[in-house]
């Protein structure tokens, strides 16, 4: 009779036990989360800097000769394209 009685609290025990494992699991699995997505946004911000330079520069590029509107805006689609590029494969990595 004692030995059934001894097993419901060493039960007791070890879920208790269990049940704090698998809480403190679920906060370093959200933290873990957290770190991946902070991760990823940091392509994001080189390719929000490198879009800003190409229309930055194309905006400039347009002030000082009008007349070469149409290939200025052509070199500035594929700067776009190639700084878009690097991000997209690593925020992206079934889009390659």
């Amino acid at each position: 009779m004692l030995t059934s009685q001894r097993v419901p609290v060493a039960a007791s025990a070890t879920a208790a036990r269990l049940l704090s494992t698998s809480v403190a699991r679920r906060y370093i699995d959200s933290a873990a989360k957290y770190i991946g997505a902070g991760a990823a946004t940091v392509g994001v911000a080189g390719s929000g800097a490198g879009i800003g330079n190409v229309f930055g520069a194309l905006v400039i590029g347009y002030a000082q000769n009008p007349s070469l509107k149409q290939q200025l805006f052509s070199y500035a689609i594929l700067g776009f394209a190639l700084s878009v590029r690097p991000w997209a494969s690593s925020a992206l990595p079934w889009a390659l």
